[in-house]
């Protein structure tokens, strides 16, 4: 479990063995919060990985977490948090598919190599750190495009971005991302907690998930990722 460049290791994971990894919280930016892990994050490791729930509706937290503290410097205080809407839709539709997901720079790394993730059917669920751009991120929505990911794809959820990465709060991300999969009728929604900014979701690679982008955007795990013990 991990993100950012673990992706790289997720989803070569899953291809190669067919064994569910996680997209999800790291042991020290999230485990090691200075007043211990959030309550939203926590409460998704429990339902995912310890007592896992089945079907699980991707809840929005309503609270982003983006500001960097030193962990050797300036770690002797909780981060701030602010109101965050949540997820918004960019084009509607239902969809039911295998989640594929991690960071879109990372995965696009592996393209041409036996570890790129099979696209047929999936719900590609994607994300990027705050030291890109909207250029770049429109490149990697370029990429996907032309590697003919949106003819495969069955619908694309996109994880909320750092505020750093220079995307406003109107239209601008919607826009690059209307544009990359036009004559493509995917339903698409965006800021989702998945991604660099807190708290985070954990989206468990390979089950099976369903979206349904309407009146609201809801993610809905069909699947539970691991077993639950016998008790006897």
């Amino acid at each position: 479990m991990g993100y950012s460049d673990i992706s790289a290791l997720l989803v070569a994971i899953h291809r190669k063995t067919g064994l569910v990894t996680f997209l999800g919280p790291a042991l020290l930016p999230q485990f090691g919060e200075f007043d211990g892990l959030d309550a939203f994050t926590e409460s998704w490791f429990r339902s995912v990985l310890m007592a896992p729930v089945s079907p699980l509706s991707l809840d929005a937290s309503g609270v982003s977490i983006c500001e960097r503290l030193a962990w050797d410097r300036e770690h002797t205080r909780p981060r701030r948090r602010y109101p965050d809407p949540g997820p918004r839709m960019v084009k509607r539709g239902q969809a039911e598919g295998r989640i594929v997901a991690g960071n879109v720079g990372t995965m696009l790394a592996l393209a041409g190599t036996p570890f790129f993730p099979d696209l047929d059917g999936a719900i590609l669920c994607i994300e990027d750190d705050e030291t890109e751009s909207t250029a770049t991120v429109d490149r990697f929505l370029t990429q996907l495009r032309l590697m003919g990911a949106f003819d495969r794809i069955s619908a694309l959820v996109v994880g909320r971005f750092h505020p750093a990465v220079g995307f406003n709060r109107e239209d601008s991300l919607a826009d690059l991302l209307i544009q990359a999969t036009l004559g493509h009728d995917l339903p698409i929604a965006m800021d989702f907690d998945v991604g660099h900014t807190d708290p985070m979701v954990i989206l468990p690679q390979g089950i099976r998930a369903f979206v349904s982008f309407r009146d609201e955007p809801e993610v809905t795990l069909l699947d539970m990722a691991v077993c639950q013990s016998a008790r006897g």
